[in-house]
């Protein structure tokens, strides 16, 4: 602590590095009260905005999406001449962008895995059947479903499905090597370096990356964040079905996610 950082600087291999964890703990909290500085006029852009340290681990390092990926990843007629053979082409990013959910974990939801909890609707992220799996036992959760879903026509879509006897929420995708999301990963790759998205770390996992950064920024507490994203925390108590579980709370969480531009609902 007494030496000056000129002096620290000429023999750096003495000392440890402070963890990525920490070094984004900073940021963010340093990034929120330049927010507060926008807000109030003091200053007119955040210099912080987006900036983050990446933990390099192969595949598994992802950037999340700038805002001018969002608007050209949405900004399309995707979202308004699907057809019902695109049907998920529609959903999947809206939901992943809305819920940090995982491709897989969206793309094996059932009918049943969406219903009604408390207040509002949520979707159960879940293992129960054969052809479902998750990353972990945190995995296991419920994320309440965000405005901007309900408004896109999700519920009526459920419906019709229902109506036509199907019992998941993307009958037409077919699982390989017992992954639903693997036609899905395929055509999102294509997609995004279709819309000039082509960063080679970036990709659908950057929803989820985009997602948590926003739910940070916007001062939601981590043990919030860790139950919608489903990452382990081991100083949390709630049961999955409890009634300790903070719905109200994710629920409100989940509706400060205002990245994901806003699209024509889904026609039937």
């Amino acid at each position: 602590k007494s030496k000056p950082l000129a002096a620290i600087l000429e023999e750096p291999e003495t000392y440890s590095p402070i963890s990525p964890v920490t070094v984004n703990n900073q940021l963010r909290k340093t990034r929120s009260f330049l927010n507060w500085c926008v807000s109030n006029k003091y200053i007119s852009v955040n210099p912080l905005t987006g900036l983050k340290v990446i933990e390099r681990k192969g595949k598994e390092a992802r950037l999340s999406f700038s805002s001018s990926d969002l608007t050209a990843l949405f900004n399309d007629k995707l979202f308004t001449e699907t057809c019902n053979t695109d049907v998920w082409k529609y959903w999947l990013p809206l939901i992943g962008g809305l819920t940090g959910c995982r491709m897989e974990e969206i793309a094996q939801l059932y009918l049943d895995d969406i219903y009604k909890h408390d207040d509002g609707y949520c979707f159960n992220i879940t293992d129960e059947r054969v052809d479902q799996k998750l990353k972990n036992s945190a995995s296991r959760r419920l994320v309440p479903i965000h405005d901007q879903i309900i408004d896109a026509g999700l519920l009526e879509y459920v419906t019709t499905l229902r109506q036509q006897g199907s019992v998941r929420l993307f009958p037409e995708l077919k699982a390989v090597r017992g992954k639903y999301g693997h036609a899905p990963s395929k055509w999102f790759s294509q997609y995004r370096k279709l819309k000039n998205v082509s960063h080679d770390k970036k990709s659908f996992h950057s929803f989820r990356h985009t997602a948590i950064d926003e739910l940070r920024e916007e001062g939601v507490s981590d043990s919030i964040i860790k139950l919608l994203v489903g990452h382990a925390d081991s100083s949390l108590t709630f049961g999955h079905y409890g009634s300790k579980l903070p719905i109200k709370q994710m629920r409100a969480a989940i509706n400060k996610l205002t990245h994901i531009p806003k699209v024509p609902p889904y026609g039937f």
